[in-house]
């Protein structure tokens, strides 16, 4: 179950600690190898395939791989899909791993407009519908919360868990520009 309405720019989770378990336990070998950082692109594992998936009037490249049920790993700002290969290689034993590019990034087609994350959102679901999933668990990082966010507030019903790897959200000041408190501004956009 995924709650929409508790904080500003957040997402409170409520999912399974097993799902919650294998990414934290994955991300920090991942993180804590002991490798020092390295310029390149570590690739898929061989068993992935990817395809180019025709939604929401563009055209997304995917990367799937692996068993079991779904999970939607979304990349941040100025990255790719690829920046995820060394968790999707950990969740692929337990977890059909889907890695798009997101719209305009990547190897995904760059239509003219459609970049707003609401549409993104509904780039997701067309993923998942031409995949025929039904739910999925989200695994969101930077510009990817945002579409994760927007996901799973037009579709509540397809989203299993999220899990937000690293935020996107902005700087919070005492005030909101417009003078008043951060609540007071976002309980007013939310009624615009």
């Amino acid at each position: 179950m995924v709650n929409l309405n508790s904080g500003y720019g957040s997402m409170s989770k409520r999912f399974p600690h097993s799902f919650a378990a294998v990414v934290l336990a994955a991300g920090a070998i991942v993180v804590l190898d002991g490798r020092p950082a390295i310029a390149q692109v570590q690739p898929f594992p061989a068993s992935f395939h990817t395809r180019r998936i025709a939604t929401n009037g563009t055209s997304l490249f995917v990367r799937v791989g692996g068993k079991g049920p779904a999970v939607v790993l979304l990349h941040g700002y100025g990255e790719t899909g690829d920046m995820w290969a060394p968790l999707a290689a950990r969740l692929a034993p337990t977890y059909t791993v889907i890695v798009p590019d997101l719209r305009g990034m990547g190897l995904s087609a760059r239509p003219a407009g459609g970049y707003d994350k609401k549409t993104q959102g509904h780039d997701i679901a067309g993923v998942l519908d031409a995949l025929k999933i039904d739910k999925t668990d989200l695994v969101t990082h930077d510009i990817g919360n945002m579409v994760g966010y927007a996901f799973a507030a037009e579709y509540p019903a397809r989203v299993r868990s999220a899990t937000d790897a690293g935020p996107a959200r902005p700087a919070r000041p005492a005030h909101a520009p417009d003078g008043r408190g951060w609540r007071q501004h976002r309980r007013a956009v939310q009624r615009s």
